[in-house]
């Protein structure tokens, strides 16, 4: 590295922790970077803002304040506290990971690269962000935050997925690390990203790398980084029965399918049902219809998928277990992980309280 070089990454990392240092947000694992809770948090905040996942990582540390409190819990006393917050697998991967944390390390997060990389639901980016900020070692930590302040420092025109630009997004990382304050500079990345090197519209006027900042030269910031174009997400037609019985209580299913798997859901079928298609659908099931009214639209979207959604309100008669799915009563149905992607109907049916008295009312 040519000296012009040295001397420019050292007043990269010097104005970047200056500027952290009387910028950063006040975030609750922050004040005492415990292994423990940055891990949660980190996995909290993959592809969610900060102002969401702050009320979520409170109410799970009050819940499991240490490693053995989560790993000594089952995945349904854990999936309620994600309810939400989306992209369920994270949850299931950091039970699974917390016990066997207990398992193999003794109850100890592993303070190496290869013990993290072992555990579900770490990959490097989450196991550079542990190390830096919860261990103190000089580790790269490199989401997409990083790879856009990155891409706009050094001008880079290579597509973000490529293998060179990982590989030179590493080796910059890597050399602007303080040895002193490996956990702050990671924190300092992420937050440039997110404050101020935005992914549209750059706050250049705020950003205290400007001078150095080959993009910003460029005058085409924002154009960076390159990205593939990405496809579309698929829709999908959906079903949402919300069958509930004489006694007031209604129909759950827990997910087995990978895609909210876990969760507990109202009756889902894939596609439109008329009038008959749900009688059947519920005779499939042992039940017997007493009425249907609608109980609105709703869409969800995933990362790679659409639901679109239309939901019915379905009064059936008491004294038969259904075949599939479990008759849970009101208000013990709140306590379950039930998902953003049906929060809609859940509103629903708050809003017309007194569900016994819906029976007959405008129903087809």
């Amino acid at each position: 590295m040519s000296e012009h070089g040295q001397d420019r990454r050292a007043r990269i990392t010097a104005a970047l922790l200056t500027w952290y240092d009387q910028n950063r947000r006040d975030l609750p694992w922050r004040e005492d970077p415990r292994p423990y809770e940055v891990w949660v948090s980190e996995i909290m905040a993959q592809q969610t803002r900060m102002d969401v996942v702050i009320p979520y990582f409170h109410r799970f540390l009050e819940r499991f304040p240490t490693l053995g409190d989560l790993a000594a819990a089952s995945v349904d006393d854990v999936l309620p506290l994600w309810a939400g917050l989306g992209y369920y697998s994270r949850a299931h991967h950091l039970h699974t990971a917390a016990r066997r944390v207990v398992e193999n390390h003794g109850g100890q997060i592993p303070d190496d690269l290869s013990g993290l990389l072992a555990l579900p639901g770490i990959g490097p980016y989450t196991a550079g962000a542990i190390l830096s900020i919860a261990f103190g070692q000089p580790v790269a930590a490199i989401d997409g935050n990083v790879k856009r302040v990155f891409a706009r420092l050094e001008n880079c025109r290579e597509e973000q997925e490529s293998v060179s630009f990982r590989n030179d997004v590493q080796v910059f990382v890597e050399a602007l690390i303080p040895a002193d304050r490996p956990g702050a500079f990671t924190q300092a990345m992420m937050e440039l990203g997110a404050l101020v090197c935005v992914p549209r519209v750059p706050r250049c006027d705020a950003c205290p790398l400007q001078s150095d900042c080959l993009g910003f030269g460029s005058g085409q910031p924002e154009t960076l980084p390159r990205r593939a174009p990405k496809a579309k997400p698929r829709k999908q037609a959906m079903t949402v029965l919300l069958v509930e019985d004489d006694r007031g209580r209604l129909l759950l299913h827990q997910r087995q399918q990978r895609l909210l798997q876990g969760m507990w859901v109202y009756h889902l079928v894939e596609g439109r049902l008329d009038r008959q298609a749900i009688d059947r659908e519920l005779c499939r099931l042992g039940l017997t219809v007493r009425s249907v009214r609608s109980a609105g639209t709703a869409r969800h979207v995933f990362s790679h998928l659409i639901w679109e959604m239309e939901g019915h309100y379905v009064r059936v008669a008491s004294g038969r277990a259904p075949q599939e799915g479990v008759w849970v009563e009101r208000p013990a149905w709140r306590s379950l992980a039930l998902p953003a992607a049906v929060g809609g109907f859940t509103r629903w049916l708050d809003k017309e309280q007194n569900i016994c008295g819906l029976a007959g009312d405008g129903s087809v």
